[in-house]
């Protein structure tokens, strides 16, 4: 081989591991943190939670309704209402708390140089 093809060749490898060097794919995102993935297991529950206390109360009380029973309507409006709204609550806090992990992981670095 000539040096120009040897020279060619190292430089053909040297743009290609620059180029790969700067892909995003060679900067893996980093594991969740424990409390990450503690607030998003709290928020995903207590969205659950909400989401089923809200549909057995308005079921429930459509059933009293039908059937004209105001104990039965009552009942599901103190009962499952009560724990969804409770449950609404807790998505609230820990979607905030989730926002400022996620804003934490996100920001940049700051350059103190320039």
């Amino acid at each position: 081989m000539t040096d120009q093809k040897v020279h060619q060749i190292m430089h053909t490898q040297q743009h290609t591991s620059d180029t790969r060097r700067d892909s995003p794919a060679d900067h893996p995102t980093p594991p969740a943190s424990l409390i990450y993935r503690i607030l998003r297991t709290i928020f995903t529950t207590a969205m659950t939670v909400t989401v089923l206390g809200g549909i057995l109360a308005v079921a429930g009380q459509a059933l009293g309704l039908v059937v004209t029973s105001g104990p039965v309507v009552l009942f599901f409006a103190n009962y499952p209402s009560k724990t969804a709204f409770i449950a609404a609550s807790v998505v609230c806090i820990s979607s905030l708390l989730l926002s400022y992990c996620k804003a934490s992981q996100a920001a940049p670095a700051v350059d103190d140089e320039g």
